[in-house]
């Protein structure tokens, strides 16, 4: 309660004299008093209308006393400090082979373009929802040639990011909002699409052709050709980017007896 405390000039208590609003450079602020955690919560309400500034303060008012009543501290970590939470996180599925180690060093790049336009001292709690309105805009300022493929799957990091805290309870809700962005589907399906049959069957010919005997007279060179052969037509069958694919090892290959199948061959 505020009654304790004389108020000042453009001062103004609300919800019962539970929090006040006050009036500085033109700007409302809000003030509340945390006995449990023995120190004040201040925010700006981002307006210079009262009517306005007093419709903030109590919807904030009532998020508070909520997160009070069902045990939640008010005080929030950085969003620097929630990244690094998560990251730790993260790094427990790569141990657990949910997720390759190479992921994991995309969702860092994702979050570290983010903590530096979001601003990494900021308090999770303190970001709003539309917070993240401009994130485009202001990556295509820092480069200008990212494509919006790029921009859409840093937009699902940072809010598969900002899911986590939600469920951590760190923030109040689930998701940023982010500015729409067109992709081309058409031109997205082309560079994710498979080879068709024709393609395929050119590309093993071609695979044939550089690795037959009659055109390779040197034995060291046709072992290297094999290898790369292998490599591509691997990558073929399987889908699997250069990065997961240099992460293979021995033990991660199973051998099935194609006419036997569901037979391991020993």
């Amino acid at each position: 309660m505020t009654g304790r405390i004389k108020l000042k000039k453009d001062e103004y208590e609300i919800y019962g004299g539970v929090a006040v609003i006050y009036k500085r450079n033109e700007y409302f602020h809000y003030r509340q008093w945390i006995r449990t955690e023995n120190k004040y919560i201040r925010r700006t309400l981002k307006t210079k209308n009262k009517d306005t500034a007093i419709e903030r303060a109590e919807k904030l008012t009532r998020e508070i006393l909520n997160d009070l009543d069902e045990g939640r501290k008010v005080f929030s970590i950085t969003v620097k400090q929630g990244v690094e939470q998560y990251i730790e996180h993260r790094q427990k599925d790569v141990e657990g082979k949910f997720i390759v180690a190479g992921r994991l060093t995309t969702i860092k790049t994702h979050l570290h373009h983010f903590l530096n336009y979001i601003h990494k001292d900021s308090k999770l709690r303190e970001i709003d929802r539309r917070d993240a309105l401009q994130y485009f805009n202001w990556r295509r300022k820092q480069n200008k040639s990212i494509k919006s493929i790029t921009l859409s799957n840093e937009q699902s990091t940072i809010n598969s990011f900002w899911k986590y805290c939600f469920e951590e309870q760190l923030v109040n809700f689930e998701s940023l909002v982010f500015a729409k962005i067109k992709i081309n589907s058409d031109v997205e399906q082309i560079r994710r699409s498979t080879f068709t049959n024709e393609e395929y069957r050119a590309l093993t010919n071609e695979m044939r052709s550089y690795c037959s005997k009659k055109s390779n007279d040197d034995e060291d060179e046709l072992r290297i050709k094999k290898i790369v052969q292998h490599y591509i037509l691997i990558a073929a069958n399987t889908g699997l980017r250069v990065g997961e694919q240099r992460q293979l090892k021995w033990k991660d290959v199973e051998i099935v007896n194609t006419k036997n199948r569901g037979e391991q061959v020993k």
